[in-house]
């Protein structure tokens, strides 16, 4: 089922590309365009739903995205020209829809315009199986076009039958029920109300059932889910997505045992009790909100994250041509000892005392306490920044990575600097024994070639530690410098050096940037974290690398997925882009965090990609209906981890691995069938190749066990 489902998301991502701008072109068809329905697929689904993802409205959605920046570059002829003959996959599918269902192209995209809504009700624990399967339901608005509909869903009927589904019918409510049936899994469908309604287990369906007849309570007269939509989704959302943090610790922490419970306890953890998101349009863009709801005293590491506002003077050091930025204010010495607290409470007695023991000794040998000379004299303040890489390298790899500055405020650096100093002495001292590799004779690989060695410049009155990987063709020298104010931490010298020459000298900033201002005025006012990227320019330099890449390896391959001569100029696409800005606010109940772009940061791709997912549900559903095979791959999977670990508990008793599998059992594996292969179509036996050149030998007689 996993491979499945990864193989729907990515025709998902590639409709949406296509096919979502294009249908952004036909008249709304359905009668839930022009009125709502009576309910909604939060009525139908019960209060404790873990997980809800809805998009209100197919056909609004539509109609905003074609007002964005994604219809633009989908208009521009060279990306038009890339997806009809760039990627004959598309063109294929199309055919293939068509000829399958029945129905043309048009007719299959106007069949979608109503709400559409994916829900996990909870988990699905079978003993035969590994994993846990999620109990899961679809709920669609029912196309006003039923005879088309019906078309669509007895030719998945068929594929289902014809992929080893039993199918069996009656009548629910009046209306046609459908089992199809697969010895690991049950889909079941059928209509509520306006609703259609599919299921991936039999206990999933009677919960949708039993809200729907006994009128029991449902989400959406939740409390916490009434305030996560109220506070994150204003009426327009393109998408609106909910998880129930509280109702998985009170469903499954009878299973969670009870030191990793007690380190959930510690971090604070128990105390976030939901997330929510939505996306809608703003302008010319995507806005993002994500509301982190925690409610109550706050506790473990949240403790760490302060009230105040983030202090924006620091931006005057970020360069007005930063890739990406982040500025916000967390106490690092907060955060070391929460750290310290989850682990003594999760690490077994003797385990956190040994942890105590080489902390201690650590901190002897080094001669400084690192708690109070270290972190406490850090600042709450800190700035992060990229920008392109000064440091020459491979091409494709300086010019795909960006540097990175880190940037943290000192509150009392005469304690910090004697502690820093002691710190890199003693790590001077001791790269002269470490190396990143031994060869046979226990050499390090090159001799010399791979050392760490550490080296230092001056800037001005500063001093740079950095070190060097000799006989290693790597872009990157990590650096450290302090000054007065700040600790400053880069990738490598040369954009210390330059750090430090700003935080001197501030010369142009960030602030001159217009789109970033452009994105700071669509994100709130007193903010605890800031941060933007120059979307346009991230993205352009890494589709320039794998322009690259692919221009370099087409050559080699016999049948190229993508014909690099045909991938659109990255002008055509990137032009359309604009800078991210992102903002959190700290709330008394948690934290808002909003964001504003081209795409959006997460949420809205969801959104965008979930019209595509809408769509293409029923086109690929004969691939997501074949779970026997998927089943089957996964039993086998356990069973080979399961005979792996036996051979090395046999090898670890014996000193030697045994002559045959058949003399695990019974005392190493215990469970009858992990020796068979559920797809061997004998039905009983040792299913599994036993290699002769690991019969009775010692492991470390073997070359590379791991390979074999």
């Amino acid at each position: 089922m996993k491979k499945n489902l990864w193989r729907f998301l990515i025709l998902a991502f590639i409709l949406n590309m296509t096919l979502v701008p294009a249908s952004a072109q036909e008249p709304a068809t359905s009668a839930q365009s022009e009125a709502a329905s009576e309910i909604s697929a939060a009525d139908l689904l019960p209060a404790d739903t873990i997980f809800f993802f809805s998009i209100p409205d197919m056909s609004r959605t539509r109609e905003d995205l074609k007002a964005l920046a994604l219809w633009r570059i989908y208009e521009e002829p060279s990306v038009k020209t890339f997806f009809e003959q760039g990627i004959p996959l598309l063109a294929e599918f199309k055919k293939k829809a068509e000829g399958e269902t029945g129905l043309s192209w048009e007719e299959f995209k106007a069949l979608f315009q109503g709400e559409v809504a994916l829900a996990f009700i909870g988990l699905e624990f079978e003993e035969e199986f590994s994993e846990p399967h999620f109990k899961a339901a679809l709920a669609l608005e029912e196309p006003v076009d039923t005879e088309k509909w019906q078309k669509l869903l007895d030719y998945l009927d068929q594929s289902a039958v014809e992929n080893g589904a039993e199918k069996q019918s009656e009548e629910f409510e009046g209306r046609p029920l459908v089992r199809l049936i697969w010895p690991e899994m049950t889909l079941t469908y059928s209509y509520i109300g306006d609703y259609f309604i599919l299921t991936t287990s039999e206990l999933a369906w009677e919960e949708v059932t039993r809200v729907a007849q006994e009128g029991g309570e449902s989400l959406s007269q939740n409390p916490t889910f009434i305030k996560m939509r109220k506070e994150t989704a204003p009426p327009d959302s393109f998408s609106f997505t909910y998880i129930n943090i509280d109702n998985i610790w009170a469903e499954y922490a009878e299973d969670i045992p009870p030191q990793a419970l007690e380190a959930l306890e510690a971090s604070g953890l128990l105390g976030l009790k939901a997330l929510a998101g939505a996306s809608f349009r703003e302008e010319n863009g995507i806005k993002d909100r994500v509301y982190v709801y925690a409610p109550g005293e706050r506790k473990g590491i949240f403790l760490a994250i302060p009230e105040k506002t983030a202090d924006a003077s620091l931006l005057k050091f970020v360069p007005a041509d930063a890739l990406s930025f982040e500025l916000g204010a967390f106490s690092w010495e907060i955060l070391w000892r929460q750290i310290k607290t989850v682990l003594e409470v999760s690490l077994p007695e003797e385990m956190y005392f040994e942890f105590e023991e080489t902390l201690a000794f650590w901190e002897k040998e080094v001669e400084i306490d690192l708690e109070s000379e270290l972190l406490r004299p850090l600042g709450e303040d800190y700035l992060f920044y990229s920008k392109e890489s000064e440091a020459a390298g491979i091409l494709l790899v300086s010019q795909a990575m960006p540097d990175q500055v880190f940037i943290i405020s000192l509150e009392d650096s005469a304690s910090f600097r004697p502690a820093y100093d002691k710190l890199i002495t003693y790590l001077k001292g001791k790269s002269a024994e470490w190396s990143l590799g031994e060869g046979p004779a226990g050499e390090p690989y090159g001799t010399q070639a791979q050392k760490i060695v550490f080296k230092e410049a001056e800037h001005d009155e500063y001093r740079i530690d950095y070190v060097i990987f000799p006989g290693i063709f790597f872009p990157f020298q990590p650096a450290a410098a302090v000054t007065e104010d700040f600790l400053v931490i880069s990738l490598s010298p040369m954009s210390a050096r330059s750090a430090l020459s700003r935080l001197k000298a501030p010369g142009p900033n960030i602030g001159e940037n217009q789109d970033f201002l452009a994105a700071l005025a669509h994100l709130p006012g007193k903010k605890i974290a800031l941060s933007y990227r120059d979307t346009a320019r991230i993205w352009k330099k890494g589709y320039e690398t794998v322009q690259a890449s692919l221009f370099m390896f087409a050559g080699s391959m016999e049948e190229p997925f993508i014909d690099p001569s045909l991938l659109p100029p990255a002008e055509d696409i990137f032009r359309h882009f604009f800078g991210t800005g992102m903002s959190t606010v700290r709330v008394e109940d948690g934290w808002i965090g909003e964001s504003y772009s081209t795409l959006g940061t997460g949420v809205s791709l969801a959104a965008a990609g979930s019209l595509g997912v809408g769509m293409a549900l029923p086109a690929v559903a004969p691939d997501l209906v074949k779970p026997r095979a998927e089943a089957q791959k996964a039993v086998c999977k356990s069973n080979l981890k399961q005979i792996g670990l036996a051979l090395l508990i046999y090898a670890n008793d014996y000193e030697h691995l045994p002559q045959s599998l058949d003399q695990l059992t019974p005392d190493y594996i215990t469970k009858e069938g992990i020796l068979h292969c559920p797809s061997d179509k004998q039905k009983e036996g040792i299913s599994y190749i036993y290699r002769n050149e690991a019969r009775g030998k010692k492991i470390d007689e073997i070359d590379v066990p791991m390979d074999m």
